[in-house]
């Protein structure tokens, strides 16, 4: 640990050196990044959702029909990639999945209070049929509707039910929680093709858009939406459970029981580096700048083949001291990327001096 603390030590100071200065990067060179996001990023992003979200609630269907080992397998693997669908695209906490509380009824995480457990154990427990009647799983709490209820009942004490060969409750709470996300994430998705809508406010920047007045608003949006997710990867999803309060503890960890924590960590790095590469940012970087995108560009391949090497459970990296090494080397490489995007691009591309997105400043 001492040296992991040395290494944040040298990318904090790494993180104030004079980044080179490109030129002035105009409205209409940055009104082409915003429509390469949103048409080769979100819209995209949010319809892989959708679809792994509605393949998760066939799987769910074809389970409580058989409740088979074969069945069982089928909803474990559809739950897996609805869990790299969604945390691609989750790392855009801006636009429709802000209003009425979407992300959370996706995803409440972090549950410091454990509300997510004791609420899903009691619905199980009801084995009353009219509590998940129709649509009332969305009138439920937000943190029994999404994805941490699902995995609960996928794979959390008295998961075996499933398995029982016969139709039963345990996976009646399953599909209910499965057919909620995919209506929210057909909601997301209609959101960002709507004609007029919040995609076309995202890809013109101009004075008379309520949304971005400007280009450097837009950026402002695009950069911050990286800076912002990398800080969550690495505050609450990675040091959340290996070095939060109380020290290191698997059962902190986000997907800690279908052990797709890391796997979903990598996900959420190749959704970041998507925003960063299909966009088009790093083009509009000019001159000395070049050097900058390069480290960013490292920096990003580094992390997600250290997460990829990670896809394990939670409790064996934490075991195994040269898991845990490389967990620190990847909290190291995503504080360093962090620190890149925050400080060096953006002050290349003109920011005010002492802006800083992981204040919200």
């Amino acid at each position: 640990m001492k040296r992991f603390v040395v290494l944040l030590t040298a990318v904090a100071m790494a993180s104030f050196a004079p980044a080179a200065r490109a030129a002035y990067v105009s409205d209409a060179e940055i009104e082409p990044v915003m429509q390469r996001t949103v048409d080769d990023v979100i819209i995209p992003g949010y319809s892989n959702f959708r679809n792994a979200a509605e393949a998760a609630g066939a799987a769910m269907n074809r389970l409580c029909i058989a409740n088979d080992p074969s069945s069982y397998q089928g909803a474990r693997k559809a739950f897996a990639d609805l869990v790299s669908a969604w945390s691609t695209i989750e790392v855009l906490r801006d636009g429709p999945v802000l209003d009425n509380n979407v992300f959370e009824r996706i995803l409440f995480f972090p549950d410091r209070k454990g509300l997510a457990l004791k609420q899903i154990q009691t619905l199980l427990a009801s084995k009353d049929e009219n509590e998940i009647a129709g649509a009332s799983m969305k009138s439920k709490s937000v943190a029994i509707q999404g994805l941490t209820g699902l995995e609960f009942v996928l794979t959390g004490t008295g998961n075996e039910e499933l398995l029982a060969g016969k139709d039963n409750f345990r996976c009646h709470v399953g599909r209910a929680i499965a057919a909620n996300i995919a209506v929210l994430a057909g909601e997301l998705s209609d959101a960002w093709n709507a004609p007029d809508g919040i995609a076309d406010k995202w890809r013109k920047p101009g004075p008379d858009n309520p949304v971005f007045r400007n280009g450097e608003e837009a950026l402002i949006a695009l950069l911050g939406t990286l800076v912002r997710g990398l800080e969550t990867t690495n505050e609450k999803r990675l040091m959340i459970f290996s070095s939060g309060e109380g020290g290191a503890n698997a059962r902190k960890a986000l997907y800690w029981r279908s052990g797709l924590t890391l796997r979903s960590v990598q996900d959420n790095l190749k959704g970041l580096q998507a925003f960063w590469e299909k966009s088009g940012m790093q083009y509009i970087i000019r001159g000395e700048g070049s050097a900058i995108t390069t480290n960013i560009n490292f920096d990003f391949r580094t992390a997600i083949v250290t997460a990829g090497k990670l896809d394990m459970p939670v409790e064996t990296i934490l075991a195994d001291e040269k898991a845990h090494s490389r967990l620190e080397f990847l909290v190291m490489t995503i504080a360093d990327l962090q620190a890149r995007l925050n400080n060096d691009y953006g002050r290349a591309m003109g920011l005010a001096a002492g802006f800083t997105f992981s204040d919200g400043d």
